[in-house]
């Protein structure tokens, strides 16, 4: 992924205001552009050296933490196994690494760092420093805040991942150093929403990306790559990549405009989109609840200072969304309907009543930690209460076909341990 690269776009292309609100608003948004401005910088720093931030990361950790399984490299640079093992593979194919049998077990093979793997580390180190620098500059007048906040949030997610037992002091200190960095949280972080909203993704057979993709194409009708690519921080061949599958699951159609596509979204890739969004808003949201009000807000901004960079890290509407008052504004399943239904404005700043009873309803019965101080019959009255809104969709409650019956009113007593009077 090159710092630019994503071609020309007209005002066919660009996203009114208000969606770049909503969508900049969503944390799993700004970690991932975050994520992909730490790759476009190191590509440019390291561009003579043909190395990728995953393959920097993998061998910092076998050159300067020790020998690891294949699957606790992954884990302790925030990675998925399938990843981490073409990383891994391809290094060894370089003369990086190598796959040793491990001491305590000779059936378990440790992917260990050779002679020349030290050489090409220290050749790496200075264009992956200038990298990480050049990421955290937006923020070095409020030094460690972003990175403060997000260990926060990722430490009170349940995201903090613990070294070996029996490291040594030195190499446990140097792990330490890579899960308190900014690159490292970041990744964790987007691991974290991707768990707690991955089965319903996976359900719709479709990726993250394609997810992403999509809601931009529903969010601006007729959209052409180049907005899309600029949009979401991807290349055009990337972009291209994601689009042809979106076509060929029927979500989006192609149509042309002179010799350029433009892309729309189908009835079925809104469907999707009503079933994907409101779990990927609550897992982000959910998320974000681990802070203060205060800190949210911080985080969001901290964020996006990062992705603006000097001026080429994010769209250029961006450095102007962000002083806008409604910046960040609450993500709910209101703001994403009117924002389909093109209502503008209306998205941001008109939140009915009966959107908030639905979305109070899904989370309530979704997470029992929501409830833990009222008592059993304060429960039940508040479950009878919500249970005609938990199954309708936001703004459209007279929709009585998409309406699904409340699970069982004992859910939330039993995630708790306690029986239903």
């Amino acid at each position: 992924m090159g710092r630019s690269g994503t071609g020309r776009s007209d005002e066919r292309d660009a996203l009114p205001d208000p969606v770049l609100v909503y969508l900049y608003s969503s944390l799993i948004f700004l970690l991932r552009r975050t994520d992909q401005r730490a790759v476009s910088l190191f590509n440019h720093h390291a561009r003579s050296l043909g190395m990728t931030l995953p393959q920097s990361h993998v061998l910092y950790i076998a050159n300067e933490v020790g020998a690891f399984a294949q699957g606790e490299i992954a884990r302790q640079v925030a990675a998925d196994e399938a990843t981490t093992s073409i990383v891994v593979t391809t290094l060894v194919k370089r003369g990086w690494l190598e796959r040793i049998a491990d001491p305590a077990d000779g059936r378990r093979k440790l992917v260990h760092v050779t002679a020349a793997g030290r050489t090409q580390f220290e050749a790496v180190r200075p264009a992956f420093l200038k990298a990480l620098d050049e990421l955290e500059r937006p923020t070095a007048d409020r030094q460690g805040r972003l990175v403060h906040l997000l260990a926060k949030l990722v430490d009170r997610g349940g995201g903090a991942v613990a070294g070996p037992s029996d490291l040594a002091p030195v190499a446990s200190r140097k792990l330490t150093i890579v899960h308190r960095s900014l690159q490292f949280l970041v990744r964790r972080g987007i691991q974290l929403i991707e768990q707690r909203s991955g089965p319903v993704i996976s359900a719709e057979g479709v990726t993250l990306r394609q997810f992403v993709v999509l809601l931009i194409v529903a969010l601006r009708s007729g959209i052409g790559e180049s907005g899309i690519a600029s949009t979401i921080g991807l290349d055009l061949s990337n972009t291209s990549f994601i689009l042809r599958g979106l076509v060929a699951k029927n979500l989006v159609r192609a149509d042309l405009d002179g010799r350029r596509r433009r892309y729309t979204s189908t009835a079925e890739g809104q469907r999707l989109l009503w079933s994907v969004e409101p779990s990927i808003a609550g897992a982000s949201s959910g998320l974000l609840d681990m802070l203060s009000e205060d800190e949210r807000a911080e985080l969001l901004r901290l964020l996006a200072a990062v992705v603006i960079g000097e001026g080429e890290g994010g769209p250029p509407a961006l450095a102007r969304i962000v002083r806008r008052p409604d910046w960040p504004a609450a993500q709910h399943p209101a703001a994403f309907r009117n924002l389909i239904d093109g209502r503008g404005e209306a998205a941001i700043e008109e939140v009915p009543l009966v959107d908030l009873l639905i979305l109070a309803a899904r989370r309530a019965e979704s997470d029992a930690s929501l409830v833990p101080s009222l008592s059993d019959e304060e429960q039940r009255q508040l479950r009878a209460a919500l249970k005609p809104f938990a199954a309708r969709r936001p703004s459209d409650a007279s929709d009585q076909e998409n309406e699904q019956p409340m699970e069982q009113p004992g859910r939330l007593r039993k995630a708790r341990g306690s029986k239903e009077p």
